[in-house]
């Protein structure tokens, strides 16, 4: 057992910002991801259900503040992207779809230009809308509801100001801008959703600013790419129990294993949390 005395006071407090103004109103999604402004790692293969997943993420996370940008390579021809763009219509959510992060004709990096703009207006009191956003007719905190004539009220819960998501893209997925952008993300106050078949879809780099990871099935018989991901999460749970934790969640066809990777929690899918017993907590 370990002991302690104390000999003073000195206790360190949070810092408190002068410039900055905290938003008293509880997360929009908080029961599926705590963390606000967080990068979320989809590894699932095709016809996993993890698109559904992606659709259930918008619409509890999401609020008439947040806009939705998603780059995903099946968009013109998958039936759950219409539908999700519907979703996003009927919630009155501005929705904006690339193919690709880089545009065919005029080879344009999308995505970088975006983060440009968001570079520039961070930190102003009226920010600058993002080139692909603009004339939209999205009301901001400043605007003015042109029907009321008056400031638009707020919805009563946080959502991040952009949720982007990058689904199937592959190759494109170690482009710089990708990897600067995962590191910034708060600093824009987006929510990430990124979905690949492979861990390595994305650079070490970026590997290293997720959050979350959800696991589908496909990987029990690849114990390199399970031990990849357990070690760019860095758990504090054994690699062993870990892999029982995959399995058991994955089991069925559907489901998955949810890693908070800051806390090293699991649940399987969204809504059952993995309860480690103390005796396999203190044999890790």
């Amino acid at each position: 057992m370990i002991k302690v005395k104390r000999i003073n006071n000195e206790n360190v407090a949070p810092v408190k910002f002068v410039d900055v103004v905290e938003d008293p109103r509880p997360v929009r999604g908080r029961d599926i991801f705590p963390e606000i402004y967080s990068n979320i790692f989809f590894c699932a293969r095709k016809k996993s259900g993890k698109t559904c997943a992606i659709a259930h993420i918008i619409d509890k996370c999401s609020t008439t503040e947040t806009r939705v940008i998603a780059f995903v390579s099946t968009l013109q021809r998958d039936p759950t992207w219409r539908a999700i763009e519907d979703l996003c219509q009927r919630r009155k959510i501005d929705f904006t779809g690339y193919t690709s992060i880089k545009d065919e004709g005029t080879k344009e990096d999308i995505l970088k230009s975006i983060v440009d703009t968001l570079k520039k207006t961070t930190g102003e009191e009226k920010e600058e809308e993002p080139k692909s956003q603009r004339g939209r007719g999205i009301i901001t905190d400043d605007d003015e509801d042109p029907k009321l004539g008056k400031k638009a009220k707020k919805p009563k819960e946080l959502a991040p100001r952009i949720i982007f998501i990058f689904d199937d893209l592959s190759g494109e997925l170690h482009t710089p801008s990708f990897t600067e952008f995962l590191k910034m993300n708060r600093h824009f106050k987006c929510k990430v959703l990124i979905s690949s078949q492979y861990w390595n879809d994305v650079s070490l780099q970026a590997r290293k600013q997720i959050n979350y990871v959800l696991l589908y099935r496909g990987l029990s018989k690849s114990m390199n790419k399970l031990r990849d991901i357990y070690d760019n999460c860095d758990l504090s749970i054994s690699f062993e129990l870990f892999v029982e934790l995959y399995r058991f969640a994955t089991k069925d066809k559907f489901h998955f294993l949810y890693i908070d990777v800051d806390n090293s929690e699991f649940r399987k899918d969204f809504s059952h949390k993995v309860e480690l017993s103390e005796l396999e907590e203190n044999d890790l």
